[in-house]
């Protein structure tokens, strides 16, 4: 995770701040009677969904304005991505003033402590160098590691940081609304008497639309997960995992992720992080020594070493995941902009064989973050992704992504092949924080119902509509069978150039470029 820069003004959502006596904000999907969904981009560099169970939609609308103007206000204090910040000032001399900076400092002293270094506050030289390594090519040198360890006042608060502010927002929240669910990044925080179906991602397969490795019922607590697959260091060609043993300043690689049930988020988001740094005895020792009501951990090669507490939280059965799905309402018609890529993909003749065993096709989309207009803030799109075959029928939808069931009928291509799409059992999906507006969606080559289907050319279409922005739908035909194939869908207003590949089940990760 990072405190990377955040403000009201250019945050990407999908709610609209409004004062408390104007009318249901028409951004805001109710999901049930009394609960409201909010969901954004950017915020502490990564996505954010707000859930809320309140008597009004103008005290939802109000409860999600007081949570945004209190993050805005930790990050003031609390990011090191600026010199403006307390932390950042702190770092060049000045003395701690506010008890927000305080108290996080003494949560890093503790749980340094608690783990025997596996959280250290004083990386930021070192993560530094594994930076500068991915753009020299050259992996640092121990001595340069061990000098940047040792700098005076090097905060890199990632660990603990976004855990410090989920607690304290929440703090704020449950005043407002008696009922809800913040999730930052895969930090999640639940609280009042609502129970929560939590999915877990799976490391080895982590696309927003692949079957979780677990799930659970989260009720007043907290769930975190780390792991080195969500982004990395590319160094010489070779991929390093982002996180970092504190004690020999080296990636590391002993844990694909380890997720944390706890209390409180900055527990959880301890003890998930130490649990990648510690071998998996110490892990579950610490675990059970501070608090933790469950754990899981998921070893290099996809194994689950431990789900200690799991047992008696988890769901019988499986459920498909995409962030988040809605269902179908009235027709639109808004204006649209093509980019269908089919001439430029180099698709062969569809054959009738099987789909090759454990192959799939991999999208991968970056949504732009649009800048904002004065004080409005600017939502993030609707979004569809779907499979035709070469007989130009619906497939499969592999992912729809709104806030409002109304105005789902505004991804016209979309609207006009499928048949509904079921809104999802699972609420959030806690995982490693990927990077804000990158999604990975894959396709096993099933049908809506299942069936296998043979090698051949399939059309993928990526249709995406902003409100006050453009509608764009991109496509591009893929030959599934035989060698691995790869296109580039063109860059859009509204998506950077995104990236479609046929080949073996693989764990797509972030490069860390900051």
């Amino acid at each position: 995770m990072s405190l990377a820069a955040f403000s009201a003004e250019q945050a990407t959502c999908h709610a609209s701040l409004l004062p408390m006596d104007c009318e249901q904000p028409q951004t805001v999907r109710q999901i049930s009677l009394g609960k409201f969904v909010f969901a954004y981009e950017n915020v502490l560099g990564t996505s954010m969904e707000l859930i809320l169970r309140t008597g009004s939609p103008m005290e939802a609308a109000h409860c999600e304005w007081r949570v945004l103007a209190e993050i805005e206000r930790l990050r003031g204090i609390l990011s090191t991505y600026g010199p403006a910040s307390e932390i950042s000032r702190v770092m060049a001399g000045a003395p701690v003033q506010s008890p927000e900076l305080a108290e996080l400092l003494d949560a890093y002293a503790q749980w340094t402590n608690r783990t025997l270094g596996a959280i250290n506050l004083n990386m930021a030289g070192v993560i530094r160098l594994w930076k500068d390594a991915a753009i020299s090519g050259s992996t640092p040198s121990t001595a340069g590691l061990s000098a940047a360890a040792k700098e005076y006042r090097a905060y890199n608060v990632d660990a603990l940081g976004k855990g410090y502010i989920i607690d304290r927002v929440v703090t704020l929240a449950r005043q407002l609304a008696p009922s809800g669910l913040l999730n930052i990044g895969g930090d999640i925080r639940a609280w009042g008497q609502d129970s929560w179906l939590i999915g877990v991602a799976n490391p080895k397969v982590p696309a927003e639309n692949a079957p979780p490795v677990a799930q659970l019922q989260l009720r007043e607590g907290a769930i975190a997960t780390s792991g080195g697959y969500a982004r990395s260091f590319i160094v010489g060609g070779r991929s390093y995992s982002h996180l970092l043993d504190p004690r020999t300043c080296q990636p590391l690689a002993q844990l694909a992720s380890a997720t944390v049930v706890a209390r409180d988020c900055i527990t959880a988001n301890a003890l998930s992080t130490a649990a990648c740094v510690l071998e998996p005895a110490m892990s579950i020792a610490l675990c059970e020594r501070w608090g933790a009501f469950a754990h899981l951990l998921v070893d290099a090669s996809g194994s689950v070493t431990s789900t200690v507490g799991l047992s008696d939280m988890s769901v019988t059965g499986t459920a498909s995941t995409t962030a988040p799905a809605s269902i179908p309402a009235p027709q639109g018609k808004p204006s649209e902009e093509s980019n269908d890529s089919d001439k430029k993909s180099a698709a062969k003749p569809t054959d009738s064989t099987a789909w090759t065993k454990d192959h799939q096709v991999t999208i991968n989309i970056t949504l732009k973050t649009i800048a904002a207009t004065g004080n409005r803030a600017v939502k993030r799109p609707y979004v569809a992704i779907w499979v035709e075959n070469s007989e130009k029928k619906h497939i499969r939808t592999l992912a729809v992504w709104g806030n409002n069931d109304r105005y789902l009928s505004s991804l016209t291509t979309w609207w006009a092949t499928s048949d509904d799409a079921d809104l999802d059992a699972i609420k959030a999906i806690t995982r490693a924080t990927r990077p804000a507006g990158q999604y990975s969606v894959t396709w096993d080559g099933l049908d809506e119902k299942g069936k296998g289907l043979p090698a051949g050319d399939y059309k993928i279409f990526i249709e995406i509509n902003r409100e006050h922005g453009r509608h764009v739908t991109g496509s591009s035909v893929i030959h599934c069978g035989g060698d691995n194939q790869s296109i580039d869908l063109a860059e859009t207003t509204e998506s950077e150039a995104s990236k479609i590949t046929y080949g073996p089940k693989t764990t797509t990760v972030a490069v860390d470029k900051k």
